[in-house]
């Protein structure tokens, strides 16, 4: 009995009072956004009062409770669900500054984890500042000095400075992978950085006994010898277009048999499709499916054989694990977060980013049968390594907790 009482007053010490910042939480934004609703769901669940401060958009309300998470969403200006511009990212850094107050005067936070360093941070170190309330930084990719330098340099060159001292006053600074960290080092070699991994939600799991006992569960492209499937925001990042040349050299060697499916929207999307009707590969082996939800995007995963990404930077994608859960052989260039996931001749493929012949290998897993299911089953087995309730236990490590 005394043990007992213990063991409950012990767990009542460590449970926290957590506010979560970020410009982007469910459904709005992507990957980043993802993760930080699943790693607060999770802290939720292990007793933690766990609050988020985002951004309003129509059609949300000010402030909700979902899945023992409660919600508030400041003002702020943003146009689209799945994209924020850098204006729009400067409008929240604002009004975090303004309504972080308030906040902090209602819920109390005993620790603050800012996802993202910028626009996120700054609101943190205020609260840190002035409160004493201590914040840990959770890198996700953009936030990181050389992290797509084409299309981001300036924009880390103007807010280094901001950077490094949101990170000098951490408690801690995390990072999902291993490439991210080394980025992040490099940068500002001063803090240790902890790699915290991405998980993945249980509902992609589809093992390959199930595949092989409903094959006909979920609808393959009419005719599809082997489907690859590429899923994300239609940006520059992602370098669809890589996809979609290689398959014209696929249609160039005979196999029009191969498929391309792509899951997503954004600013290239038109782009993409000019380019596929270009090449006289629109609706004949290229397949957009627009913006899906996730039921949508499930269904597609397992209508598909392979999943292939494009990009040359990722922090840890989503997209991978869950395609991996879903017992998807991967074909993808080498990045830092997708090194950490694939390993090449195992349970996929690594092409490197300046050769990137996607099509040698999807030709390959068309032909080699056997291959093909020996990687989707290895791509199961490694996903279940990967799992949403130990983020949340190494962030509960951080602050003395877990």
């Amino acid at each position: 009995m005394a043990v007992s009482l213990l063991v409950k007053a012990s767990q009542i010490m460590t449970k926290k009072k957590i506010l979560f910042i970020n410009y982007e939480y469910p459904p709005l934004g992507g990957g980043g956004g993802h993760a930080c609703e699943q790693i607060a769901k999770e802290l939720a669940i292990k007793g933690h009062d766990v609050s988020v401060m985002t951004s309003r958009f129509k059609g949300l309300t000010n402030k909700e409770v979902r899945e023992g998470v409660t919600i508030h969403r400041i003002p702020t200006i943003r146009k689209d669900i799945e994209r924020c511009a850098v204006f729009e990212m400067l409008v929240f850094l604002i009004a975090s500054l303004f309504f972080c107050v308030g906040l902090y005067v209602r819920e109390r936070p005993q620790i603050v984890i800012s996802f993202f360093s910028i626009p996120c941070g700054p609101a943190a170190l205020f609260l840190k500042t002035f409160f004493g309330v201590p914040y840990i930084v959770a890198l996700r990719g953009g936030d990181v000095p050389g992290f797509l330098p084409e299309q981001l340099a300036l924009f880390h060159k103007m807010t280094g400075w901001l950077t490094r001292l949101i990170w000098r006053h951490a408690l801690a600074l995390t990072a999902n992978s291993r490439g991210l960290a080394e980025l992040a080092t490099r940068f500002y070699g001063h803090r240790e950085i902890r790699v915290i991994a991405n998980g993945v939600d249980k509902r992609f799991y589809f093992g390959p006994e199930q595949r092989a006992r409903s094959p006909q569960s979920y609808a393959k492209t009419d005719g599809a010898r082997l489907t690859v499937l590429t899923a994300g925001r239609l940006g520059p990042q992602k370098k669809v277009g890589r996809l979609i040349e290689a398959m014209l050299r696929v249609k160039q060697k005979g196999y029009t048999d191969i498929k391309l499916l792509i899951a997503g929207d954004g600013p290239e999307r038109d782009q993409l499709e000019a380019l596929a009707g270009q090449h006289g590969l629109l609706n004949s082996q290229v397949f957009f499916k627009g913006w899906c939800d996730r039921d949508q995007l499930i269904s597609h995963y397992r209508a598909a054989d392979v999943f292939s990404l494009a990009s040359d930077f990722e922090g840890m994608p989503n997209v991978v694990l869950e395609a991996m859960a879903s017992s998807l052989a991967i074909v993808a260039t080498t990045s830092p977060g997708t090194e950490d996931l694939v390993v090449d001749g195992v349970n996929g493929y690594l092409v490197k980013n300046t050769e990137v012949h996607f099509e040698d290998k999807w030709i390959e897993l068309a032909a080699m049968r056997e291959r093909l299911l020996l990687f989707q089953a290895a791509s199961h087995e490694r996903a279940q390594m990967y799992t949403w309730r130990a983020a949340a236990d190494g962030y509960e490590v951080l602050w003395g907790g877990g």
